[in-house]
């Protein structure tokens, strides 16, 4: 008996209306700034963590098992191919 009139005083407010359907609007709400908030982070936050991008000081790609070669005058990989 209690506990069909705690569920009575749960399912409805004091107009007699249900609490879910005034809820809806805020949870639209909440998930619209949720997916905003995602969207900005894969624009402008995900993209300026450099991640495996070190570069040395003429450009070379150091992670990617670049360096620079001077007497070719550009970044090679040293196991790719000789820097005469």
């Amino acid at each position: 008996m209690i506990l069909l009139l705690v569920r009575d005083q749960l399912s409805s407010n004091q107009f007699g209306e249900n609490n879910l359907s005034n809820k809806k609007p805020i949870c639209a709400i909440i998930a619209w700034i949720i997916l905003i908030i995602c969207i900005v982070i894969q624009v402008w936050v995900i993209p300026s963590i450099k991640l495996g991008k070190e570069t040395d000081a003429h450009g070379c790609l150091i992670t990617a098992g670049y360096q620079w070669c001077e007497s070719k005058q550009k970044c090679i990989r040293f196991f790719e191919e000789p820097c005469n």
